[in-house]
Parts: structure tokens; sequence; C-alpha cells
């Protein structure tokens, strides 16, 4: 049973200009679309939803890591044992 629905998955990334590429074909290989920004607003996040209608509410999108910020890998939830 479901309990619960994610709205928006954000990833930070290094290099944007290397990596909105990338993400574009394995988003599109795996049924998301590219959305364009609204006219009129300034935003530079590559954002993808779904395709499928029943799912549409769900979208990933590119964020730019900060300047200066360090690689991190997280592999457990935080707080978990294990």
């Amino acid at each position: 049973m479901l309990r619960g629905s994610i709205n928006h998955l954000d990833l930070t990334v290094s290099d944007l200009a290397v990596s909105e590429p990338f993400y574009d074909t394995v988003l599109r290989y795996l049924g998301f679309e590219r959305l364009e920004p609204p006219p009129g607003t300034s935003s530079s996040r590559p954002t993808w939803h779904a395709k499928d209608p029943a799912q549409h509410l769900f979208s990933i999108a590119l964020c730019q890591a900060r300047p200066g910020s360090r690689p991190r890998l997280q592999n457990s939830a935080p707080n978990s044992s294990g």
C-alpha cells in the first residue's frame, strides 16, 4: 500500500553544463520530458516531468552546486543503523 508520495527530486551537480545533456538522455529514456521555464521567469534549473498524466505531478530538476563545495556521497538514510 502506498503511504505517501514524492512531488519532486532535486539533484545537485558539480557542473550543470556537463550534467544536463547526460540527464536529458537518461530521463527521456525513462519516460520524462523536459519542461521549459514559464515565460517571464528567470529559472535556469533544467527540469523534467513524467509524461504519464497519472504521474505528471512528479518532477526532477538539476541544481548547480555552490562553488567550492565538496562532493559528498551518502549511502544510507540519516540516523539509520546499518
